[in-house]
């Protein structure tokens, strides 16, 4: 599980294509080429994943953007993606990149 200090934003939108544009903007990927990922049978498999991860939440639960500090990105150990919450706690993650 990841370490709460790693909770970086907290989202109010579950929309899988929505999301998955801010997740292509923070990786400076847009215009045709953010349109080839969104239409790719990749995207199609994360949709699945997306769904299954927000059958994970409870009411109360929080849904939240989790990224590994910088120095593990450069040891090329780093790690992004969402957490669910509860409580205050990360108790489901779903891992969007790593290095």
């Amino acid at each position: 599980m990841i370490p709460a200090e790693w909770l970086h934003e907290r989202l109010d939108e579950t929309d899988p294509e929505k999301e998955a544009r801010r997740e292509l903007q923070r990786l400076e990927v847009d215009g045709l080429e953010a349109e080839q990922v969104l239409a790719s049978a990749a995207f199609a498999r994360w949709r699945h994943k997306w769904a299954d991860f927000l059958g994970l939440m409870a009411p109360g639960d929080e849904l939240w953007f989790f990224t590994s500090p910088p120095e593990l990105w450069q040891s090329l150990a780093g790690v992004a993606g969402y957490a669910i919450v509860r409580d205050g706690k990360p108790i489901h993650v779903l891992t969007s990149r790593r290095s």
